[in-house]
């Protein structure tokens, strides 16, 4: 067992390894998750081969018997690993370095990182670099792991086939850097507290973290393990699980705003921090909380799957709107399970979003202050109404918004809420994928597919919902090419040219000729908003401007659709459909 003494000491990094592997070493409940990038560990790696400072890891051995809990470092997720065990040192600044020295540098770590012998260059093998790691020879890039490994005649035999870098270049490589990176090599400048308690290494962490890029919420949530041990873990494990379905936007600070709004009735984290970290309520109290956070936040992303068909976060993008429809169950649970009560708050839910009303935090507190308070004589059933009345109060309007679809003056972002709203109006009219007629609905969320240019059917999850290009972006650039000087990436990218398909049928429908659309029904292609012109080669422009035009006419049939729903006045008035027929709503 490693015995460590107060103050600084110096150890190499093979035994910090070999102290995480017998559990001597562990991170604290308290210590956010890994957060360093991949990309991240080739400049680290580049430090210590040019033997430049790379900090001192601070350590701290409690007194025994503390019943700290551990959480894994991040290459010991999915391994046997018992949070409930305590260990004899505990890492609280460094985690970032030493987890990316395990990936790249151990022998059981899962990330390759390249190495160019002309250049001295590091780098994660992308795929120009993995298509020259077949000719090493000519292109000078090697996995690192390899060299570390290579005995003495191979390494002989690596510089004969280099004799044109240089005998003396090779060998201070050889000798010199590449030695420097083997893990019984590398010094590791060590800091131990001994004897302080948890909630001195908390306010310890805290003030070494301020100062760098760490989200206060997981600085609260760490220091809230002090009053609920497991609390950490407990989260973690459900944003993980709500990203899957979600995407990265479901994160830590969202959860903590809910946290706050639900137990304290504000979405102010310091309340917040006052109750949790002041106040110190029961381990309880915490757990009710808690409780209702997971609990609400279901509720309300169920709301508004039902009630605006947006199956997913990734597409509801206000945040702040998710918060006040959690709280709206929370305080009111009876009413939200009306039918009719919920349609009202769906109409008040959706034109803050269209109108980006709570993008000014001023009406989100104003929202949740309606939500807290109702006079004597009030009853739950007005606050739809209350809400309304607010939102019109505060000037928010959408029309303009709604008018960008028929300005052709400028593309419009995926990032505008407009293409978020344009999945759940494809899910309102059911609408299925092209090929295997399967419908669109989100079971789990691929954040790397957004911005591809190109799908790789190696990488993309098939299961994941697509954003299609509908006119093919091969021929748009093509066209580009040959002469449309207005094609630029912004337009190629316009919002009005992307629908919604399974993983697997973009991935096997790629890039076709814009010929491919004449193969599916008018019946296939109107819940998605496409018309029946049949499009050819060149006309990108009338195809842009068809779609919104579309759009447009979708928006304003769900919102009169809702508006309907909402009204005590009666059964919905008829409006017309795309082709022009009556249909009730």
């Amino acid at each position: 067992m490693a015995q460590l003494s107060s103050g600084m000491m110096e150890r190499k990094l093979d035994s910090l390894f070999e102290m995480v592997t017998t559990n001597e070493l562990a991170l604290p409940e308290l210590q956010r998750a890994s957060v360093w990038g991949n990309s991240m560990v080739p400049r680290l790696i580049s430090s210590v081969y040019e033997d430049y400072p790379f900090g001192i890891l601070l350590f701290w051995t409690p007194k025994t018997g503390g019943g700290i809990r551990c959480r894994p470092f991040a290459f010991q997720r999915g391994k046997d690993f018992d949070t409930t065990d305590t260990a004899e040192h505990y890492l609280i600044d460094g985690q970032q370095r030493l987890t990316s020295f395990y990936k790249a540098l151990h022998p059981d770590g899962d990330l390759s990182v390249a190495f160019n012998l002309k250049t001295e260059e590091f780098a994660l093998p992308d795929g120009r670099i993995q298509q020259m790691l077949v000719k090493p020879e000519e292109h000078g890039w090697y996995d690192l792991r390899h060299l570390l490994s290579l005995k003495m005649q191979d390494m002989v035999e690596l510089v004969q086939r280099h004799a044109e870098l240089g005998e003396e270049y090779l060998n201070n490589i050889f000798d010199n850097k590449l030695r420097r990176l083997r893990p019984e090599s590398i010094p590791i400048t060590i800091y131990n507290i001994e004897h302080k308690t948890y909630a001195d290494v908390a306010e310890i962490f805290e003030r070494i973290n301020l100062g760098k890029p760490v989200k206060r919420s997981q600085i609260l949530l760490g220091k809230l393990s002090a009053v609920y041990p497991g609390i950490v873990s407990e989260v973690e494990d459900y944003l993980a699980r709500m990203r899957d379905q979600h995407g990265s936007g479901f994160d830590l600070d969202l959860f903590i705003s809910t946290f706050s709004t639900i137990a304290t009735g504000y979405a102010d984290v310091d309340r917040f921090e006052h109750r949790y970290l002041q106040d110190k309520p029961s381990v309880g109290q915490v757990q009710t909380d808690l409780k209702h956070t997971f609990d609400t936040l279901f509720a309300a992303l169920g709301f508004i799957e039902k009630y605006l068909y947006i199956d997913t976060f990734k597409y509801f993008t206000s945040e702040r709107t998710l918060i006040a429809l959690a709280y709206l169950h929370h305080r009111f649970p009876k009413e939200m399970l009306d039918d009719a009560y919920s349609q009202k708050i769906a109409r008040w839910a959706y034109s803050c979003v269209l109108a980006g009303h709570h993008q000014d935090f001023g009406r989100l507190r104003k929202d949740l202050a309606l939500m807290r308070w109702l006079e004597d004589d009030e009853s739950p059933e007005i606050m739809p109404q209350k809400l309304m009345t607010n939102f019109g109060a505060c000037g928010s309007s959408f029309d303009w918004r709604i008018r960008t679809l028929t300005d052709m003056d400028s593309a419009i972002s995926r990032n505008n809420l407009l293409f978020g709203i344009m999945y759940g109006l494809a899910r309102w009219k059911g609408a299925k994928s092209f090929m295997s007629h399967e419908p669109i609905c989100t079971s789990i969320v691929d954040d790397s597919e957004d911005d591809e240019d190109v799908v790789d059917e190696k990488t993309v999850n098939e299961l994941a919902i697509h954003e299609h290009h509908i006119y093919p972006r091969s021929q748009l650039v093509k066209e580009a090419a040959e002469g449309d000087t207005k094609l630029s990436k912004e337009w190629i990218f316009d919002l009005a040219n992307f629908t919604f398909l399974t993983g697997k049928d973009n991935i096997e429908l790629k890039d076709p000729p814009i010929t491919y659309l004449r193969a599916y029904s008018k019946e296939l292609k109107d819940p998605h908003m496409i018309g029946s012109s049949q499009y050819g080669p060149g006309q990108y422009w009338k195809f842009l401007k068809d779609r919104r035009k579309l759009i447009r006419t979708r928006l304003d049939e769900f919102l009169a659709y809702l508006e309907a729903q909402a009204s005590v006045d009666g059964p919905a008035r008829d409006l017309p459909d795309n082709d022009g027929t009556k249909r009730p709503l």
